[in-house]
């Protein structure tokens, strides 16, 4: 039975223990060799004279120097990786493509990863285009899905057909959900540490030559330059040790994960032959999928493939992976091995997996894109199974992408393009809270715009009304979703008098909808991680029935908002609680508010894998137990299971 969701991020959280424990294992190993090698260089070496108390603290000064580097250079580097997946991006050369552009190329990647986004219920995430790579290449970064960034070498996004890039953009976002990128980004910050040692020992070398080289020859810079040249030399080699140990570590923990991507990649696109495509495609380009820039040997292990040659491997062999995505490639292969001998029917013809390696690429070709077909109006929401629900969170198929063709589609391109903009952005989000029943209460609601905001905010949120009013309820918070890569480009101060706005738009009827909570919950969760650095990096290691109160109080909320009377709320609250086996009764409505389920989500979110799995189950089981999903429910079950960091897929309509 293949994985699900929890079962990769339980995955995660033991590889992370296991790299614990073979660092601390290598690290250990260089503190004894540093040890033996200093013990061996002495002049009384290893005399069995001396008493064990000298040995003690000779070890000690020797283990304090080495863990002492080792330390310092993985705080460090660990300090620069605070900023998350962008600071990865930028630090390989990438330039973040701005939601708003209408180049052609970047506008392809953008709407790509834009549907992706939709489709498997993670926040957009920051897109960055590594301009003077030629290689097809590509990587995820980031602690959790809030701060990831997808990297993409401009010979990916100009080489791939749109079918072979949306299949390494599904591959990247496999690593967004699966839990991948957290581990990337710990195996960096740890072994900066090891390799750091190389680097002073190269400096140490350095020094003890221009000593030699120096104009004095006395008997005092002779011992100087012997003792820098040993002692560098000694480091030299520690580092060296380490990098090979570093290279193990990373080849070990991604081999695997690749192929688990892969895999998820090919179900998230039903299209073997766009992955597949992809890495054939790597195979017959004369730069492969090679990275230049300098950070490639540490970042190495985060690519889509092999980004610089290496005695340890941290990708599985790319045949490997496409003979098990594409069952018939060996058969390919021969065919094309048959023809480069000039014996088969297509002599001549043959590249790298059976395609031409002098064949121009489909951004050579030029050929026309046909008008996009207008999309089909949304049909009503289906009513699934809660465990089919539990099943799709974080494992998108490509229905769910057709659907997410489908919602952007069914927005008008003026809306989307006042959504894409860094300014208008926000007056989107303004009009989406505007009161549609109440005339007085939205002239109380512009009145707050046109206070806190500037005027040209203003006149686009008055100019918007009238549309977001007639829009499809099913595509508001769709509409949402796209907003947060432009508002993420705000400043700081803007965004603070943003978020107060936002505060008091709904504050001005006095009371708070599930759409309004929903949406203010979604959107500051993921603007608080980017533009505050409020990123929420507490391990995951609760137990479900140590947060029975928190736990309680959100499904009984679920409960209500979904059901018109207490009764109704009772009943499936009773149902859902048999089939998931928890023994807690529904609290009464009074103690059940949206303003104080805020806590008690950010608290969950730390739930251990199995216990968070169990949670969404009795969530799902709440909002199905009455055999119903209303818009209100489907919204409030995505809000809240975005905040427990488990994307959850669109609910698939009926057809």
């Amino acid at each position: 039975m293949a994985m699900n969701f929890f079962d990769h991020q339980d995955q995660a959280r033991k590889q992370t223990g296991r790299l614990v424990f073979i660092y601390t294992a290598a690290v250990a190993s260089l503190v004894t060799l540093a040890w033996l090698t200093v013990a061996a260089l002495t002049t009384r070496g290893f005399s069995r004279s001396l008493p064990m108390s000298e040995y003690l603290l000779q070890f000690a000064l020797v283990a304090a120097g080495v863990l002492g580097v080792i330390g310092l250079g993985s705080f460090f580097k660990w300090m620069a990786l605070q900023a998350g997946g962008s600071a990865i991006a930028e630090s390989l050369g990438g330039r973040l493509l701005h939601s708003n552009t209408q180049q052609p190329l970047e506008r392809k990647i953008l709407n790509i990863v834009e549907e992706m986004s939709i489709a498997s219920g993670c926040p957009m995430p920051a897109v960055y285009l590594l301009e003077k790579e030629e290689g097809i290449n590509a990587f995820a970064a980031g602690f959790t899905i809030e701060d990831a960034a997808i990297g993409i070498t401009r010979g990916c996004a100009e080489q791939l057909s749109r079918d072979e890039l949306q299949g390494v953009v599904a591959h990247e976002f496999s690593h967004i959900i699966n839990g991948d990128m957290k581990l990337n980004l710990r195996l960096i910050g740890i072994l900066a540490g090891i390799t750091l040692l190389t680097y002073i020992g190269y400096f140490m070398f350095r020094s003890a030559a221009l000593m030699t080289r120096g104009r004095s020859n006395s008997k005092e810079s002779g011992g100087a330059a012997a003792a820098f040249f040993v002692i560098g030399l000694v480091l030299f080699l520690l580092g060296f040790l380490g990098g090979l140990a570093a290279a193990l570590i990373q080849a070990a923990i991604s081999r695997q994960r690749e192929f688990l991507a892969d895999a998820s990649a090919v179900q998230f696109t039903r299209n073997p032959d766009g992955i597949g495509g992809a890495l054939k495609r790597i195979g017959g380009f004369a730069s492969g999928s090679a990275i230049e820039d300098h950070h490639a040997s540490e970042t190495r292990h985060m690519f889509f493939s092999m980004a610089m040659s290496s005695s340890f491997s941290t990708h599985p062999p790319i045949e490997e992976r496409i003979k098990r995505i594409d069952a018939s490639w060996e058969h390919e292969q021969a065919l094309a091995a048959s023809a480069a001998a000039g014996t088969g029917p297509a002599a001549g013809t043959a590249g790298f997996a059976g395609q031409s390696a002098a064949a121009p690429s489909p951004a050579a070709t030029k050929t026309p894109t046909p008008p996009a077909p207008q999309a089909p109006p949304i049909a009503p929401l289906a009513v699934p199974a809660a465990e089919d629900v539990v099943q799709t969170v974080g494992r998108p198929t490509s229905d769910h992408v057709e659907y997410a063709r489908t919602i952007s589609g069914q927005i008008p391109n003026e809306l989307s393009e006042f959504a894409r903009d860094p300014f208008s952005s926000r007056a989107v989000v303004f009009a989406l809270l505007l009161d549609r029943s109440d005339d007085k209460v939205r002239e109380r609601q512009f009145a707050t715009v046109k206070k806190q905001s500037l005027d040209e905010v203003f006149a686009i949120t008055k100019q918007l009304q009238p549309t977001i009013a007639a829009l499809d309820r099913r595509l508001h918070l769709p509409l949402a979703e796209i907003t947060k890569a432009a508002l993420r480009e705000m400043p700081r101060d803007h965004y603070h008098a943003f978020k107060d706005t936002v505060a008091e738009l709904i504050a001005a009827d006095k009371k708070i909808s599930l759409f309004e909570w929903c949406l203010q919950r979604s959107l500051m969760h993921h603007l608080d991680a980017h533009i505050d650095n409020k990123l929420d990096r507490a391990k995951s290691k609760q137990r479900l029935g140590n947060l029975a109160n928190a736990a309680r109080l959100l499904l009984s909320t679920i409960a209500y908002a979904g059901h018109a009377t207490a009764e109704e709320a009772a009943t499936s609250y009773d149902q859902a609680m048999k089939g998931t086996g928890l023994p807690w009764a529904i609290l009464p409505a009074k103690q059940c508010s949206l303003t104080t389920l805020d806590a008690c989500i950010d608290k969950l979110a730390h739930l251990l894998p199995r216990h968070k799995e169990k949670l969404v189950q009795a969530c799902v089981a709440c909002a199905l137990a009455d055999d119903k999903i209303s818009i209100n429910e489907a919204e409030m079950l995505r809000a809240i299971t975005e905040m427990l960091q488990c994307p959850l897929p669109p609910l698939i309509p009926t057809t």
